[in-house]
C-alpha cells in the first residue's frame, strides 16, 4: 500500500492501458524492434505535426483576429498540456513493451531482430 495510491487503482489502470496498448500494437503486426521504433517514429512526426498546426493556426489568429489572441491562446496551451500528457504516455507504454523480455522467432536465423511474444490472453 502506498499514500499515493493506497487502493492500487492507479496501478490497475495503468495495466489495463498498458495491456490494450499491446494487444493493439500486436494486432498491427509491431513484433520486431524495428517495427516499434517505426511507430516511436511515427509517434513523433504525428505530435510535430500537431505542434506546428497549432502554432500556424495561432499565428494565422494572431493576425487575422487580434482581439481573438487570448482565447486561442488558452486553447492552445491546453491542447499543448494534451498532446504532451498524451505523448509522454505512449513513450512510457513503448519503452516498457521494449524492455520487455522477448524471445526468438523459431524461424528467424542469427542476424534477425528480437520479437515480442504473443498476448497471454489468446493461449
Amino acid at each position: 500500500m502506498t499514500l499515493n495510491d493506497p487502493f492500487g487503482r492507479n496501478a490497475r489502470r495503468q495495466e489495463r492501458r498498458y495491456a490494450q496498448f499491446r494487444r493493439q500494437l500486436l494486432a498491427q503486426g509491431c513484433r520486431t524492434d524495428e517495427a516499434l521504433d517505426a511507430f516511436g517514429r511515427r509517434v513523433d512526426s504525428m505530435a510535430a505535426g500537431i505542434v506546428a498546426a497549432l502554432a500556424s493556426a495561432c499565428l494565422l489568429t494572431w493576425w487575422l483576429l487580434p482581439a481573438a489572441v487570448a482565447v486561442v491562446m488558452i486553447l492552445a496551451a491546453v491542447a499543448l498540456v494534451w498532446l504532451a500528457s498524451s505523448y509522454l504516455q505512449t513513450r512510457s507504454l513503448l519503452n516498457r513493451l521494449r524492455l520487455e523480455p522477448r524471445q526468438e522467432s523459431p524461424t528467424a536465423g542469427a542476424g534477425t531482430s528480437r520479437q515480442t511474444p504473443p498476448p497471454e490472453d489468446s493461449v
